[in-house]
């Protein structure tokens, strides 16, 4: 509602009258839409790629200057905390297309999830977390994919070393899904 448009606008450095930079407009889109929580190094890249492709998108995140330089450049990015339900509801998260968590914790990603589900919000959602953790359970709670990045990274610098000394490519994508599967388990663990 307009409540808490207002309160996430006013959170912003120059919003208001009082300020002295005038930040570009934020949209917080009523529908079909993608919410991206967490706008650091992942939620700007995805949010650049669905811009690129004209797919309304609002980013969330809780370092203000973060949010503030990322206005300027156009971003359509507020400042909140997207673990908490309220804010994830601010900007429609039972109307989104889909969801994307970038947590470093896998512990705040359960929460979120958990507190996503526990209200009945269906919207799909991709989990990238940083850290290793029980990935198997975020599925089980309600994640669609998790995405394991250290482990992801790991694997892409391997598959460029095996090219590199002219392994057969179909050998190396059976060793790295080999490698996938006895450290994740499930197959819509990446």
């Amino acid at each position: 509602g307009r409540g808490a448009t207002e309160f996430l606008l006013a959170r912003m450095p120059g919003a208001g009258s009082g300020g002295t930079q005038q930040q570009p407009q934020i949209t917080l889109y009523q529908t079909d839409h993608v919410v991206i929580g967490g706008f650091g190094r992942v939620g700007r890249t995805v949010a650049q790629l669905l811009e690129t492709n004209n797919i309304p998108y609002i980013g969330i995140d809780q370092n203000i200057e973060l949010v503030s330089d990322c206005r300027k450049e156009g971003s359509n990015v507020v400042y909140g905390d997207c673990s908490k339900l309220e804010i994830l509801r601010s900007c429609h998260i039972d109307k989104a297309r889909l969801a994307i968590l970038t947590f470093r914790s896998v512990a705040l990603a359960r929460n979120t999830i958990l507190q996503i589900r526990n209200k009945g919000i269906q919207v799909p959602i991709i989990v990238r977390s940083y850290e290793h953790g029980n990935f198997e359970e975020l599925i089980s709670i309600g994640a669609n994919w998790v995405v394991a990045e250290m482990l992801e990274a790991s694997l892409i610098i391997s598959s460029q070393v095996l090219t590199l000394l002219e392994v057969d490519p179909r050998l190396i994508e059976q060793q790295l899904e080999e490698i996938r599967t006895r450290s994740l388990g499930k197959r819509n663990v990446v």
